[in-house]
């Protein structure tokens, strides 16, 4: 037995949970079903903003069939939100978005729900609208979207007018070096503007929830929740259920992509099940789908000094997110500016980002978590000015690029980073530099894209887990982490099955679906793989270390260290024959289903114990001041001193500094490993497109993906999520975004907005997933996460395909055909 062979880990073994998904035997919520059921839906504002003068329920709940109706005024009048709590379950006094839930009803029937729901009475009085944020957060404004906005509980520290600026919902900016001087120092100044529109995450299954209250106050909530502590801490608030009284209950999921998350369905579905004393169903209809939380619109404007050898010497960077009504995806505001500020060596740096309150629907989170966005601009002014100097796009980027063992922008090292090796193997892929083009004949030319980037995973973050062995040597999982599709169960399988030599299919995972509480940080920024892995990994390995002090004791003459385990026997280390069985150790006597023992000593051992091992993992975050991005001094105590970056250092310094294991303050202390994020996952994309002069259609006709995600736990799990994200990005740069006429929606369906399809992606053998595996000292079993990235550099990469084959480029997301047509007829009339 070799202990250090790996059996399980780096194998593309089927899914644990794939016959389940074939024969959709899986129970998802909206399948769910409970005796006396009834069926909710929402009446919404027509209106942008609105004031609510009067709701008149009376007509619904005088309908037969109806069981409960409720407005905000029959509910506590408290709000939540993320970083600010600025929204309510049902608007009270005032509507900030059209799609707005102002009502709902509870009914018999879904039928009559619908009916129930056209003739409630609702008196609006129309009001002025913002919806441009640059117009929302000019000082000149008078049109507020939160008008009380200094008044709200806020989760976060900061002041809503320290700007002077109106409507700003959330700011943070990463200042380093003399911005002044860096522009001084340049040979010439590029600046562009980029822009990207908001878009909805269409997952298979649209928001829903069921709910039911218990004779004993309490309430059971099954949601499809990404991160259910959200949903969990919400209705409590919201609904004033003792927490100790609710419990909350996750099904199958039929993916999120950053969606699901501020827990508004659920919590209404909950204030109907309390309020008419049966349990309720609601499933949005997928018109009501695109109301809800979308991506945030974003406009980059990237300003940078470049010396003529290429070397960008100053950059500044203004980022304006449209954040809608509501704070939902707050901190998008903080984590996007990563994507600018670690990914090229710059010495002289000035990101902004103000997310601003507008009357459209909620920002909130997508996958890519605001790095795809700025990583799209970036990486097209990087060819901007490889263009302008003449420099070849792979190598210009290889010159400046963080790469592993560097220190980035906020002071941590970049360790398990394979930036290069992702450049390298997706250039490689493709034949860069001497990619043979056919000759171009007729209206389609084509043109080659090559693009990179990093995404992080959030810190602080924590994870629990408890493996649980029974006497025929399966395993029971639990973990709080869930499941949306993406194959969680059997990454955690496989990371168990390794630590105890046991074949997967003895292993079972339980994610929520058995309404077992364990916590978990939920399924947001790629965390799940690194975080829950940890967690799974340490329990297991509790768990076979009280196996092996159970067979010392009853060896006794051998001691625990001397021991190991391997799919139900106990070895003598360096020894082929078993010593024990694992059912050894369960009592002796009569057999009571799979377990032998005396009944009293059922699921135990000889001593009455079960054999349950915990894990706990948790990663620390060093805060950072939100007006310059440098580490806040009460993070960084170490050993009675405090280290202190001075804005002004540039990274280079902090690098120098920390090989000599001092502090900025001169007092020799040893400098702690700075550390914001979990880790970083890099990742680098090259397009191939076809582009019809004609029409401006265009075509992807090769796209290769390459992604560093520590040791690959299943290659074919991670070649699906690298896909999964690659076909997502073709989406949003090609044809996805969300159109508003007056603050309203005008293609909210599959007919008006489009999303790709098979035709749309290149075919098989032209589309890849590459890895490169850097290990990570951390990670279980050196693997991380890597579900998010390969969604940053493709739209980065498709947009400077399409110039490569054409000549114009178009620098608002989506580039569609129309648009590329009015440019490139723009550039035969001969305007600039």
């Amino acid at each position: 037995m070799d202990p250090k062979r790996l059996d399980y880990i780096g194998r593309s073994l089927e899914r644990v949970d794939a016959r389940q998904k074939i024969t959709g035997s899986g129970i998802f919520t909206a399948d769910h079903e409970l005796p006396g059921m009834l069926f909710a839906k929402i009446a919404r504002s027509p209106h942008p903003h609105a004031k609510i003068r009067a709701v008149n329920l009376k007509p619904a709940l005088g309908m037969r069939g109806v069981r409960a109706a409720i407005s905000a005024l029959d509910l506590p009048d408290v709000r939540f939100g993320s970083g600010v709590f600025d929204k309510r379950l049902l608007a009270r006094g005032v509507v900030r978005h059209a799609g707005e839930p102002v009502a709902a009803v509870a009914a018999e029937s879904l039928t009559i729900a619908e009916e129930a729901i056209r003739r409630i009475e609702i008196d609006y009085e129309p009001l002025p609208a913002v919806f441009d944020p640059e117009e929302a957060m000019d000082p000149k404004q008078k049109i507020l979207v939160h008008p009380h906005l200094s008044d709200y509980q806020r989760a976060a520290a900061w002041t809503p007018d320290f700007l002077g600026r109106p409507n700003i919902s959330n700011y943070f900016a990463i200042k380093r070096g003399d911005l002044k001087a860096g522009f001084q120092q340049a040979d010439f100044v590029i600046e562009n503007t980029f822009e990207i529109a908001p878009i909805q995450h269409v997952p298979m299954e649209p928001h829903c929830a069921v709910s039911r209250a218990e004779p004993d106050g309490g309430l059971t909530v099954w949601s499809p929740a990404r991160v259910p502590n959200h949903v969990a801490s919400m209705i409590p608030l919201t609904l004033k259920v003792p927490p100790h009284k609710l419990q909350i209950i996750t099904l199958e999921i039929g993916g999120t992509f950053g969606g699901k998350s501020d827990g508004q369905v659920e919590g209404i579905c909950a204030a109907l099940a309390l309020r008419s004393k049966r349990p309720v169903r609601i499933v949005l209809g997928r018109e009501e789908e695109f109301l809800t939380v979308t991506k945030h619109a974003f406009r980059v404007k990237i300003k940078d000094g470049v010396k003529q050898d290429g070397t960008v010497v100053a950059r500044q960077v203004e980022v304006i997110l449209n954040g809608g009504a509501y704070s939902t995806g707050f901190s998008v505001t903080r984590n996007c500016t990563f994507g600018i500020a670690n990914s090229y060596k710059i010495p002289h740096v000035s990101v902004e980002a103000y997310r601003v309150y507008t009357h459209l629907p909620a920002g909130g989170a997508f996958r890519g978590f605001g790095i795809t966005d700025v990583v799209w601009a970036i990486e097209q002014q990087t060819d901007i000015i490889a263009e302008r100097l003449g420099l070849d796009r792979v190598e210009y980027r290889m010159r400046q690029m963080l790469r592993q063992g560097d220190t980035n922008i906020l002071g941590e090292r970049m360790d398990s980073f394979g930036s290069v090796e992702c450049l390298t193997a997706v250039s490689q892929a493709i034949g860069w530099p001497n990619v043979k083009r056919e000759a171009q004949k007729g209206s389609w030319k084509k043109g080659v894209g090559i693009a990179w980037g990093q995404k992080y995973s959030t810190a602080p973050t924590s994870a629990t887990s408890e493996a649980r062995i029974h006497s025929d040597g399966t395993v029971s999982i639990y973990v709080g982490a869930i499941e949306q599709g993406q194959g969680l169960r059997s990454a955690m399988a496989q990371i168990a099955a390794e630590e105890l030599k046991t074949p997967v299919d003895k292993i079972h995972v339980y994610t929520g679906e058995r309404g077992r509480w364990v916590h978990d940080g939920g399924a947001i920024s790629s965390r799940q793989t690194f975080n829950t892995g940890n967690a799974v990994w340490m329990a297991v390995r509790d768990l076979k270390a009280r196996i092996l002090n159970a067979a010392s004791s009853e060896l006794r003459n051998k001691k625990t260290e001397e021991l190991d385990y391997l799919d139900g026997k106990i070895f003598v280390k360096g020894q082929d024959e078993p010593v024990l069985k694992l059912s050894d150790l369960f009592g002796g006597g009569s057999y009571y289903g799979p377990y032998r023992g005396p009944i009293e000593y059922l699921h135990t051992n000889r001593k009455g114990e079960e054999f349950i091992g915990r894990g706990t993992w948790s990663v620390r975050s060093i805060p950072l001041d939100p007006t310059t991005g440098v580490p806040l001094v009460e993070g960084l105590a170490t050993a009675g001193s405090q280290l202190i970056f001075d804005a002004s250092a540039t990274p280079a310094a902090w690098t120098a500094d920390a090989e000599k294991g001092a502090s900025r303050t001169g007092k020799g202390a040893e400098a702690p490993n700075i550390r914001v994020n979990a880790f970083y996952t890099p990742a680098a994309a090259v397009a191939e497109v076809e582009v019809n002069v004609e029409t401006g259609e265009v075509r992807v006709l090769r796209l290769v993906c390459a992604a560093d995600g520590g040791k690959i736990i299943n290659p074919l799990l991670a070649e699906g999520q690298v896909e999964g994200a690659a076909c997502m990005a073709v989406g949003m740069t090609l044809m996805e975004g969300m159109q508003y006429k007056a603050g309203c929606l005008i293609n909210g369906n599959f007919k008006d907005y489009k999303i790709p399809a098979a035709p749309d992606m290149p075919f098989v053998d032209s589309f890849r997933a590459l890895w490169v595996e850097s290990p990570h000292k951390e990670g279980p079993f050196s693997a991380k996460g890597l579900a998010e990235v390969a969604i940053v550099p493709v739209p980065a990469a498709l947009a400077n395909a399409v110039y490569d084959a054409v000549g114009v480029r178009v620098k608002e997301l989506p580039i569609t055909a129309e648009k590329i047509y009015l440019a490139l007829r723009k550039k035969e009339s001969g305007r600039s």
